[in-house]
């Protein structure tokens, strides 16, 4: 029998919808962590970019950001998902083959 090892995949996806990219896998939670972080940030920055350009008001919930992030650096070791700004930010935790 193989050995496995524990991996930490992270990615996003709209609601309902298979994600746009692969999934990308990291060694440790924290590379995870640090990515789905990244995203978060990323798309926040376009719709305040989009909002701007077309002369909206809009407001950021800054609030439900911050809440999602604490979540995110707090369940450590375990699957995780949150939904931001319409879209599914997750963690899984997967066994795989030890190469």
């Amino acid at each position: 029998m193989a050995d496995t090892k524990t991996v930490f995949v992270a990615g996003w996806n709209t609601p309902g919808y298979l994600p746009d990219s692969d999934p990308i896998q990291f060694d440790d939670r924290w590379g995870a962590v640090d990515y789905i972080e990244n995203e978060i940030h990323q798309i926040s920055d376009d719709r305040v970019s989009v909002a701007d350009s077309q002369d909206e008001v809009v407001f950021i919930e800054g609030a439900e950001a911050d809440f999602v992030l604490e979540m995110l650096f707090s369940d450590e070791d375990m699957n995780w998902n949150a939904e931001y700004f319409g879209i599914v930010y997750w963690i899984d935790i997967v066994e795989v083959e030890d190469e």
